[in-house]
C-alpha cells in the first residue's frame, strides 16, 4: 500500500538507514510505512508531493507513518519538499508520527515514544 492510498487493510513498510549527507526524499509512491534509521547523525526526510514542473497539487490525499529507529540521540527532521523545505516537525530518537497531505498541505500528529 502506498502513501497515496487510502485503503487501511494491509500496509508494506519501508526500513531505510541513511547515510552520508544525502536526504530521504518520500512520494506518494512511497510505502505508507517508514521505519528510517537516520545512521549516525541528525537527518532530514523531505516529502515530496507536488510535481515541480506543475503547478497545482498532483495527490489529494497522502498519509505516511516515520518511526525514528535511531539507535542514539539522532533526530529527523521531516521537511515539506515542495515548500522550501519547510520543516514539518521533528521525530526524536525512538519518536514515530503520522503525516497527512490534506488540500495541498502537510499536517502532523507525532505520537512521541513508541
Amino acid at each position: 500500500m502506498t502513501v497515496g492510498t487510502r485503503q487501511y487493510e494491509s500496509v508494506n513498510s519501508t526500513t531505510t538507514t541513511m547515510s552520508g549527507n544525502a536526504d530521504l526524499t518520500l512520494t506518494a509512491a512511497s510505502d505508507k510505512l517508514q521505519i528510517v534509521d537516520p545512521g549516525g547523525s541528525a537527518r532530514n526526510l523531505d516529502l515530496v508531493f507536488v510535481d515541480s514542473s506543475e503547478t497545482g497539487v498532483t495527490t489529494g490525499f497522502a498519509e505516511v507513518y516515520i518511526q525514528n529507529e535511531a539507535d542514539a540521540d539522532e533526530g529527523i527532521t521531516i521537511r515539506d519538499g515542495n515548500n522550501s523545505d519547510n520543516a514539518i516537525g521533528v521525530l526524536d530518537q525512538n519518536a514515530g508520527g503520522w503525516f497527512r497531505f490534506v488540500g495541498g498541505q502537510w499536517v502532523s500528529s507525532t505520537s512521541g515514544l513508541n
